[in-house]
């Protein structure tokens, strides 16, 4: 169900995205493939996590979410033109469409945008796990409450 959500609102995430960093359309594409393969993927974290925890303490909404995230985040969906690339916010864009994707279908919940494009910045140039971000999702939904 969360990943037929999430290839619906993939591609209007994206086309939003790019009109905000005023990256034409036809100079994106995305790779169906990989964004298939990294919601794959995705599924595959989630029920190692499931797995992994005890059934006292569950599988927290911000964790699935993380691993969504970062799934989405590091497979090569999204190529841009070459005068695309040389835009200096183009390499932020993957990354805030992940985070815009999870948090609409996943978190059900709104981030800022100074919040999410710090956390974009976070995972496109310094490290950032699933784990990392299953947190930083755990505990924005407990601030947000």
């Amino acid at each position: 169900m969360i990943r037929k959500a999430i290839l619906a609102n993939y591609v209007d995430s994206l086309s939003r995205v790019c009109r905000h960093f005023k990256v034409a359309i036809d100079e994106a594409n995305y790779s169906e493939c990989e964004l298939r393969l990294a919601l794959e993927e995705a599924e595959i974290d989630v029920e190692a996590l499931i797995k992994r925890r005890s059934p006292e303490d569950g599988v927290s909404i911000g964790k699935v979410a993380g691993a969504y995230a970062y799934r989405l985040s590091r497979f090569q969906i999204l190529h841009f033109s070459e005068a695309a690339y040389e835009m200096p916010t183009t390499f932020l864009i993957q990354n805030i469409v992940a985070l815009n994707v999870v948090k609409a279908r996943i978190l059900r919940m709104k981030i800022g945008d100074g919040r999410t494009l710090e956390l974009a910045y976070q995972m496109s140039r310094r490290h950032a796990n699933q784990e990392t971000l299953g947190f930083c999702f755990d505990v924005m939904l407990e601030h947000a409450t």
